[in-house]
């Protein structure tokens, strides 16, 4: 099951390896636009991840999440190619990095219903995750809004290339800011899904990871906040 990892200083963080964590958010469905944020990194065995699947977006209650068998309600979005697993290069920088590379799309749109999967479009610019955890992190956000009962609007924020460390602090305020991310300088992703049949009764923040030790995902902060 996930773990709760104590760093040097005291301070905790969440580690997933090969497994998933989905909690229900304190404002429930209540909400018309929501940002999910998460400051992370994954540990690296200085080797390529080749099957890699990281999504992290919005479920319908914990009980039966994004992987598993049936599914009842997710969105959110899919680092890497739009199928099933991708690769992720690593580069030993510094720092340290895992490049989703822009040939396979820095990421996908994913709605899971019943079991069911379905990718709709992605970008195609390059996407880091910083490889060493312990010295350097870097953020992701997503932001999904309610458009109509059939049409969601979800823009995800990549990282364009390895950077040394987005802090705290920085995360923080690139929550708070809702056109324009804080001072980071990286593009989005964004996509409309139309014709969408879920329930639209996301309550939970849901983030599945597939790989397992020496390449766990190690998250300091994760986020949610409500703009609507």
């Amino acid at each position: 099951m996930a773990e709760i990892i104590t760093i040097v200083g005291g301070r905790k963080r969440l580690r997933l390896g090969n497994e998933e964590f989905a909690r229900t958010m304190s404002i429930g469905a209540d909400w018309g636009k929501v940002r999910i944020g998460m400051r992370f990194g994954i540990n690296s065995a200085t080797n390529n991840l080749t099957y890699a699947q990281l999504v992290f977006g919005l479920s319908q209650g914990t009980d039966r999440p994004y992987k598993h068998a049936s599914c009842r309600d997710f969105i959110g979005w899919q680092f890497g190619f739009p199928a099933v697993y991708t690769v992720g290069t690593y580069t030993a920088g510094p720092p340290k990095s895992y490049r989703f590379n822009a040939a396979a799309g820095d990421g996908v749109a994913l709605s899971r219903v019943a079991g069911v999967t379905t990718a709709f479009a992605s970008g195609a610019t390059d996407n880091y995750v910083c490889a060493d955890p312990a010295s350097y992190l870097m953020c992701s956000w997503l932001d999904i809004q309610k458009q109509t009962s059939s049409t969601i609007g979800i823009t995800f924020r990549r990282n364009t290339s390895a950077v040394t460390t987005h802090t705290q602090e920085a995360f923080f305020k690139s929550m708070e800011d809702e056109s324009t991310y804080g001072a980071f300088g990286n593009t989005t992703s964004a996509v409309t899904v139309t014709g969408y049949a879920g329930s639209a009764l996301w309550d939970s923040v849901d983030i599945s990871w597939n790989n397992s030790m020496p390449n766990s995902l190690e998250i300091a902060e994760l986020y949610v906040l409500r703009y609507q």
